[in-house]
């Protein structure tokens, strides 16, 4: 089922587009300010030096400069009791050093002005940044996304709700799903101060509960994936795809390449070093188009990304098959 430029989501748009005007404005009556959208910077910027999985640095990678043909497919099988026990160390650093009151903002974009505790002015600001990649989710779904009125969406890694809360208006549902209560908690608490009413929060709180995501018309993750390894980055993936309805689409942020990425489990999980720090993971093209496949979509675009220094990601959208 193609996505046109007149398909009936777009019969909203207009509509759509008042509301979000009118949470602009209601955020400017808040706070007293105008809060000029942003382009945030990658939310990996400084993180530290690029190796075995851990990125950082501020400036793009040009994909020229990749030797994406070094790792060209891992092998992502392992036993239930050592995914989860992947799962539980990458999700450990979210559910406590970035659920600190002080670093839960600067966990989301690691930029100093979003440290510490913001106050309201800040926060508005914070949360204008997301509305420039959900007008970039906007256009992908008007190209190939065909849906009767406004889709039910999900966002997976909703953190605090920097793209949730400008999502909303565009969803006549919009499921917020993350690790971390926490963060979810504080995303309910921006929702609310803005008046949005058709937001659910679900935790996840074992990759299990990837089965019992609600059926969706359309999926974003962005900058999200990447901090999880490789065998949990699929499967997360795969419950992501799992959750479309048919004809349904999602918009995927995924890191696919960085020079000299090896992964392996045991010495993941042996390592103190690992998992007790935002950290940068990749998941190959091939595993990519392999969980596609599996899952009845097909790949329909993928836009280049850039990433920080040594690390080369794209916007990846699927599409379920319909029927």
């Amino acid at each position: 089922m193609g996505g046109v430029a007149g398909s009936r989501w777009n019969e909203g748009d207009r509509m759509a587009q008042k509301t979000r005007a009118g949470l602009a404005g209601l955020l400017d009556r808040m706070f007293g300010r105008g809060a000029a959208p942003v382009e945030p910077a990658d939310a990996t910027a400084g993180s530290g030096a690029a190796e075995a999985g851990q990125g950082g640095g501020a400036c793009a990678a040009d994909p020229h400069d990749i030797h994406l043909d070094t790792l060209q497919y891992l092998d992502l099988t392992e036993a239930p009791e050592v995914l989860a026990a992947l799962y539980e160390k990458t999700a450990t650093y979210w559910r406590n050093v970035a659920s600190d009151p002080e670093e839960m903002y600067f966990s989301v974009i690691t930029d100093p002005q979003f440290a510490g505790l913001l106050d309201h002015d800040m926060r508005a600001f914070f949360l204008s940044t997301g509305a420039h990649d959900i007008d970039r989710v906007q256009s992908i779904l008007d190209r190939w996304l065909m849906t009767e009125g406004k889709p039910v969406m999900l966002d997976f890694g909703v953190g605090v709700g920097r793209l949730a809360c400008n999502a909303a208006p565009l969803a006549e549902r919009l499921h917020a799903v993350d690790f971390s209560r926490a963060h979810l908690d504080e995303a309910k608490v921006n929702a609310e101060m803005l008046g949005l009413t058709n937001m659910e929060f679900i935790a996840v709180d074992g990759l299990d509960d990837m089965e019992a995501l609600p059926k969706v018309d359309a999926v974003y993750s962005l900058l999200v994936l990447q901090h999880n390894t490789p065998p949990v980055m699929a499967r997360l993936l795969r419950g992501l795809l799992a959750a479309l309805n048919p004809g349904g689409v999602a918009v995927i942020h995924i890191p696919l390449a960085s020079i000299n990425y090896q992964f392996d489990a045991a010495t993941y999980l042996d390592s103190p070093e690992f998992g007790a720090q935002m950290e940068m993971h990749v998941l190959p093209r091939n595993n990519l188009n392999e969980i596609a496949d599996q899952a009845g979509c097909d790949v329909v675009a993928s836009y280049s990304h850039g990433g920080t220094v040594g690390l080369y990601s794209e916007w990846v959208t699927f599409r379920k098959l319909a029927g």
